[in-house]
């Protein structure tokens, strides 16, 4: 790793501090992927029974904090575009790769890897 991803890598990083020199502090307000709901650097998690639309809505999540779009039809909308790790549970590449060109036939995926990640 260069110095370069080296430095990089410690501003993404969270900050260590003893709580106790900070509790008189004001809160720092949080950055949010989707206002008052999401807050950005933080996981979310879908749970549920077989069928009842986690993947559809979970594809339609991360294409608009992928993209710093809204969801049609909602007040979701993300501010900014950010990276996006998508995990499921449930269905297999495919499936998800298939659901994501559906829902989103003209979607273009660009990846740029962090250099030293190759």
């Amino acid at each position: 790793m260069n110095n370069h991803s080296s430095t990089t890598a410690q501003q993404n990083q969270p900050e260590n501090f003893p709580l106790f020199d900070r509790l008189n502090l004001p809160v720092k307000d949080p950055e949010w992927i989707f206002d008052d709901l999401w807050v950005a650097g933080t996981i979310g998690l879908f749970t549920g029974d077989g069928g009842i639309g986690k993947s559809h809505w979970s594809l339609q999540l991360i294409v608009a904090i992928a993209s710093g779009a809204n969801i049609d039809g909602t007040g979701f909308i993300s501010s900014k575009p950010r990276p996006v790790v998508y995990i499921s549970q449930e269905d297999d590449g495919e499936f998800s790769r298939g659901e994501l060109s559906y829902q989103f036939p003209n979607l273009k995926i660009n990846q740029t890897l962090p250099s030293g990640s190759e």
